[in-house]
């Protein structure tokens, strides 16, 4: 079954609230309420487990000038949650030298770079305290930590793989395309919108009808997510493999 829209979310916690007709609620807040809450448990599901939304893009470094890869920009859904690891997929003309010559031996570059590698993710204050090649993540920005994407030549990688956790598309800008949350689980985001439609009522406003049916919802609310995170916690290999099958 297809997902709902957020405008039959809408319709339908205020249906099950009844309390659309006691205090109405600007509609503007009720799709930040369901557009927040959606961004809020993929979040959650992240800490069960990253792969369940998980997601790698390919992203070329610039040939030339400054090198500062906008993510938001490359991504291919919705927007980034977390960067979990980054690796140099192509060193393109990138060419150190393969060996440094020592004593009796011949033993690797420990700055060569090869395709697989990957780029440590560090601050702008501890990047001295690891091995190249190394890259800062601010606001969205992947910038390399001094020279580290490029030869003594100034020869750059071509292309970078990120491995993030996603968030779901903003409903803000289209309230006819049904949610990114699955169903049945997109039901919690009526249960939450229906809570908050009651709880925006002073209390003195609420029956006593209105209060049951406050706590009715936060119960199947609390009774879903536990179910929704069980789900993603018995995800199996199989649904593993069929879910990542050809990249992203």
């Amino acid at each position: 079954m297809e997902s709902m829209t957020p405008e039959e979310i809408a319709q339908l916690a205020q249906e099950t609230s009844g309390a659309s007709a006691a205090k109405p609620l600007p509609k503007a807040l009720m799709w930040q309420r369901i557009d927040g809450r959606q961004r809020e448990l993929f979040r959650v599901v992240a800490q069960v487990d990253p792969e369940f939304y998980g997601m790698c893009a390919t992203v070329e470094v610039p040939s030339a000038g400054g090198i500062q890869i906008d993510l938001a920009q490359t991504v291919s859904s919705g927007d980034i949650a977390q960067i979990d690891a980054v690796y140099v997929k192509d060193t393109g003309s990138y060419a150190p030298h393969a060996t440094t010559t020592l004593p009796n031996s011949q033993t690797p570059d420990p700055h060569r770079v090869v395709p697989g590698d990957r780029v440590t993710l560090c601050s702008a204050f501890d990047a001295a305290a690891h091995m190249p090649p190394r890259a800062t993540v601010r606001d969205g920005i992947l910038r390399p930590v001094g020279t580290d994407f490029q030869d003594d030549d100034g020869n750059r990688f071509a292309e970078l793989d990120v491995f993030y956790q996603r968030l779901p598309q903003s409903i803000l800008s289209d309230l006819t395309t049904p949610v990114d949350l699955a169903h049945p689980w997109d039901m919690l985001l009526v249960w939450d919108l229906a809570r908050f439609l009651l709880s925006v009522q002073t209390d003195d406003s609420l029956t006593e009808e209105q209060q049951m049916a406050l706590g009715a919802i936060a119960e199947l609310e609390a009774d879903m997510l536990t179910r929704y995170t069980d789900h993603v916690k018995s995800w199996s290999g199989t649904a593993r493999a069929t879910r990542f099958d050809g990249g992203i």
